[in-house]
């Protein structure tokens, strides 16, 4: 654990990065403004579903959707995500027991950091993930509206649970788009199946990064492609 703490560049001093011939190329260094914006993005689905479990409670006297929701984030994304997806990543090898990255900032470091790419498994995981994060706000969502509208509550009720899907669907679909062009595609997480990093910035990484390089290329990454130069001339 410590030889990948100290081979991890990510967490170097930001002096290293001087002359780093991929410099801009990758969301490499931890920035507020990179998580902010993560955040922005994220949570309006999620408030959306919260609000509509909530709905269901206080109209059906039902919890468990709430309780099931938030249970699904503390298990799921608090746990399960941690191992499965963030675990590989380089802003894990830093030293501590709280995550400090651009997207699940502040959870539990509950599990080692793995070097090694994901494996087939925690792909598929990561692709089920995605999905449920997506299908679960709108279920709960469209759920209020066949129930209030069936029960005949109001208009303005109906009106108001129709905004509520229209708005978190929407953020829901900004948040996707946004993630596959501006932030998958230079997150360091590369063995992620939503990660399209191009090979050439990888391998650069890779080559930086000798406890990781040899963690990939022992489950049969190889590298290839002809190495880029700093702005000094020298290669990297």
């Amino acid at each position: 654990m410590k030889e990948c703490l100290e081979e991890s560049c990510t967490w170097k001093d930001v002096e290293q990065c001087k002359g780093c011939g991929i410099q801009g190329e990758l969301n490499c260094r931890w920035n507020s403004g990179d998580l902010l914006v993560f955040f922005v993005l994220a949570f309006p689905g999620m408030l959306g579903a919260l609000a509509g479990a909530i709905m269901i409670g206080m109209s059906q006297g039902s919890w468990w959707p709430l309780i099931g929701y938030i249970l699904f984030f503390l298990i799921v994304m608090g746990i399960g995500e941690i191992r499965f997806l963030c675990s590989h990543c380089p802003y894990y090898a830093e030293k501590g027991k709280i995550l400090h990255c651009l997207a699940n900032h502040g959870a539990l470091k509950i599990w080692r950091y793995h070097p090694e790419p994901m494996n087939r498994l925690e792909k598929a995981l990561m692709v089920i993930f995605l999905w449920l994060y997506i299908l679960l706000p709108m279920v709960i969502l469209v759920y209020n509206i066949a129930y209030f509208y069936l029960n005949a509550y109001g208009n303005m009720v109906l009106v108001s649970i129709i905004g509520l899907t229209v708005v978190s669907g929407l953020s829901l679909v900004a948040f996707v788009v946004v993630l596959e062009k501006h932030i998958c595609s230079v997150c360091v997480n590369f063995s992620c199946p939503f990660n399209h990093v191009d090979k050439a910035v990888v391998d650069a990484y890779l080559m930086k990064n000798p406890v990781m390089k040899k963690a990939w290329e022992e489950k049969g990454y190889q590298l290839g492609f002809t190495s880029p130069v700093d702005n000094t001339g020298n290669s990297l």
